[in-house]
């Protein structure tokens, strides 16, 4: 009795183990056991009560074909074989086949739901991967639907997909212009930090990488729990073989924390095009650019957002023979053994001329002007604060900087409207540390009161404002602010260029830094820039450039013009076009300074 008890506890054990491990298997089996059990027993049953059989195997034949071909009972003759042949049937139904299309249904159903969330190993290759979301990640990828190439964009993180497309039509509704491409998106919703989900994704095929901090410390100072979490996951990420030429861009919220992962020196990531970036040192950075020079800001924005012309690196050479034989690119730095043309395309590039192009005309430059404001009033304080007060005392030393706590609103209205004057910015810094439902609201109800106590077309200073929320940009723009900054929408721009070239991370770090040692790009009228009083006439753009170039000592490059609707660039068409033009004392030309060779 105690074997047969033993024995029965250690099937049914085994049964469990096998039915938590292979649950459909186990079914399926168990089912087709009890299917056949039944028709044994459908079989004995017929010999009792039918004469007709002579043998076992052709009562199990008979009851067999019962539940494969029901309408081979109306043949029985005997009234009794034909009840049991529906009871077959009738069972047979709900016990097997019933069961099975309802088994077979929920794993549809599941697939179907499984493929909707790209769940299972995908087979895909040359996709850009981003690991987790913040409300950067939308701009993003807004951004790289500007691009003329469409992209597969694969988001681990966990949002739904429904939550992420929601986002972006919001973002997209906000855009002035429909992008011209498009982005194939996969939304799959998981853990980005497990070693299982990033094998299914095969981002080892990815050809560019982006990791998004999460946001969880309230201000820049270095925070554990961001740079450990963030740390987890890049050294998971370094256990995956890339091609060697993938960008992986890791943002971090504080400039330590970036700092010290890029000091990192650990198996795995030294043979990786991998780049840390503080998004706050960013912002700032930008923050500082649009107070000095809101024009400056618009070119660098323009520039980032690939919107006719853009810098794209080639093989180092002396600029003179670039200017000479190549007639598609304005060249510019030699910076990291690479030089940095300005160009619409990254073929146009090295498109060369059909004969070497030279002039002797030489335009004279000037003593650049410094058009700085005098005095600085800056209400509210946030994460990228620190960084563009940093850069506005490097660059624009001697300035008088004001700053007010965000709740001292009277104090900063009365002292602008006192002491402002045309040479004066008003620079007004949003929350950062609000819940996203409250971005923004203190900028409104800080122009607001500006509006009430000095009007909007009255001021004689300009008005900068940092916002959270792109949606609140055309709402902003009712109270003639003159730079409207969004700081997602820079970041994000910022992340597409590292996924085209991990290396411009240090390039563009130079141009947006106001005072470089490398490139410093400014914009000033023709008048400032060449000391001239009357128009000069111009056979195309290549003999201005050259002259200029010449004029400048061979480290100064005319880029292009502001016009009505926003820069546009030399470059945006051949050089040499002959096409005549004049260019005016009151022109405002975009023009960079560089290093020399």
């Amino acid at each position: 009795m105690k074997i047969i008890k033993r024995f029965t506890r250690k099937t049914l054990s085994s049964f469990t183990v096998s039915m938590n491990q292979r649950p459909l298997i186990m079914t399926i089996l168990m089912l087709v056991g009890l299917n056949l059990l039944f028709l044994v027993i459908a079989a004995i049953v017929a010999m009792f009560i039918y004469d007709g059989y002579d043998n076992f195997v052709m009562a199990f034949i008979d009851v067999t074909s019962f539940l494969i071909v029901p309408a081979s009972v109306a043949n029985v003759d005997d009234s009794a074989l034909t009840v049991l042949g529906m009871v077959v049937i009738v069972v047979g139904m709900l016990l097997f086949t019933g069961t099975i299309i309802a088994l077979a249904t929920n794993l549809l159903r599941n697939y179907l739901t499984s493929i909707g969330r790209a769940r299972g190993k995908l087979n895909i290759s040359d996709h850009i991967v981003i690991l987790r979301y913040n409300n950067e990640v939308p701009s993003i990828l807004a951004d790289l639907m500007e691009s003329d190439e469409n992209h597969t964009v694969l988001l681990l993180s966990d949002k739904s997909k429904e939550e992420v497309r929601a986002d972006l039509l919001a973002r997209l509704a906000d855009m002035d212009d429909e992008p011209a491409g498009k982005i194939r998106l996969i939304v799959r919703e998981g853990d980005p930090s497990s070693m299982n989900e990033l094998e299914e994704i095969a981002l080892e095929n990815a050809r560019g990488l982006l990791i998004m901090n999460d946001r969880r410390s309230n201000d820049d100072k270095f925070c554990e729990a961001d740079f450990i979490g963030v740390l987890k996951l890049v050294l998971k990420v370094s256990e995956f073989e890339f091609n060697g030429e993938t960008p992986i861009g890791v943002e971090t919220t504080s400039q330590r924390a970036s700092d010290i992962m890029r000091e990192m020196n650990i198996e795995g990531l030294r043979d990786k095009q991998i780049q840390f970036f503080s998004h706050n040192r960013k912002l700032g950075q930008f923050l500082a650019i649009a107070v000095i020079c809101p024009e400056l800001y618009a070119v660098l924005m323009h520039l980032l957002a690939s919107k006719g012309c853009e810098f794209y690196p080639i093989e180092p050479m002396p600029r003179d023979e670039y200017l000479a034989g190549y007639g598609h690119g304005l060249p510019t730095i030699n910076f990291e053994d690479r030089m940095f043309v300005l160009s619409e395309t990254r073929n146009a590039t090295m498109r060369k001329r059909g004969k070497q192009y030279r002039t002797d005309r030489v335009l004279p430059v000037t003593d650049l002007p410094k058009n700085i404001p005098n005095k600085l009033f800056i209400i509210g304080e946030n994460k990228k604060s620190q960084y563009m007060m940093d850069a506005l005392r490097t660059d624009c030393a001697g300035m008088e900087i004001n700053h007010y706590r965000a709740d001292d609103m009277e104090t900063f209205v009365a002292d602008l409207l006192a002491r402002g004057d045309d040479k004066s910015v008003a620079v007004v810094l949003s929350d950062d540390g609000v819940t996203p439902d409250r971005y923004d609201a203190n900028v409104f109800m800080t122009l607001i009161e500006l509006s009430r106590v000095c009007g909007i077309n009255e001021r004689p200073f300009r008005v900068v404002a940092e916002i959270l929320d792109p949606n609140n940009n055309t709402s902003l723009e009712k109270f003639k602010v003159e730079s409207i900054i969004v700081s997602t929408e820079i970041i994000s721009l910022f992340a597409a260029k590292l996924l085209k070239d991990i290396r411009a991370e240090r390039f563009y770090e130079e141009i947006l830094s106001y005072q470089s040692n490398h490139m410093n790009i400014r914009i000033a009228t023709a008048a400032q820039i060449f000391g001239i009083t009357e128009p000069q006439k111009f056979s195309c753009a290549a003999e201005l450039v050259c002259a200029a170039y010449n004029g400048g000592g061979g480290k100064f490059m005319p880029l292009g013009w502001m016009a009505t609707e926003g820069p546009e660039f030399f470059c945006c068409e051949a050089l040499d076009v002959r096409d005549a033009f004049d260019l005016d004392p009151t022109d405002q030309i975009i023009y960079c300074t560089m290093a020399g060779e």
